[in-house]
């Protein structure tokens, strides 16, 4: 009779542990399943941004207005909030043209950081350095910080909002 009871508690014992271990392994797969997730997504965030800026670089209002939300705003360098609108006219023929007696030699983003929020909003820091040349030949560096926050609309992944911060030299 005294082994019965052993043997129900030695047997609710291993039950326990097959649950337990068994759970913490499924969890385990679903964890690292996320993880291969968000980073999947985080890199579409980073592919939005980086088109983004080689729209910048080129001035091409056409391909910025593919990439920003409806809703688009940004706080630029000098601290304004510039709206959708006013951004894709900063971008335009004209400034284009401005902008070509200084030419670019660099101006691509690094140092990037991607972080994901559900399955709908990305979060994305860089730097953006340049590197460019005025008409008297003198050659300028400098370098912003840019967090840009990207939202799945309407399948598609548009940057919804940036700011622009200046880093000290």
């Amino acid at each position: 009779m005294r082994q019965r009871p052993l043997l129900l508690i030695a047997a609710a014992c291993f039950f326990t542990a097959n649950l337990a271990f068994g759970s913490a392994s499924a969890f385990a797969a679903a964890s690292v399943a996320d993880a291969v997730n968000s980073a999947n997504v985080a890199n579409l965030g980073v592919a939005a941004v980086q088109q983004l800026a080689a729209a910048q670089k080129n001035f091409d209002p056409v391909a910025m207005d593919a990439i920003l939300a409806a809703d688009y705003v940004e706080i630029s360098p000098i601290g304004e909030v510039d709206a959708r609108a006013k951004v894709l006219t900063f971008y335009g023929p004209e400034q284009k043209a401005r902008a070509a007696q200084a030419p670019v030699q660099v101006m691509e983003l690094d140092q990037i950081s991607a972080r994901t929020y559900g399955d709908s909003t990305i979060i994305v820091v860089a730097r953006w350095p340049s590197k460019f040349t005025d008409k008297e030949g003198k050659t300028t560096e400098r370098a912003l910080r840019v967090v840009y926050v990207v939202c799945k609309i309407a399948d598609k992944w548009l940057v919804s909002s940036a700011q622009y911060t200046g880093i000290r030299q």
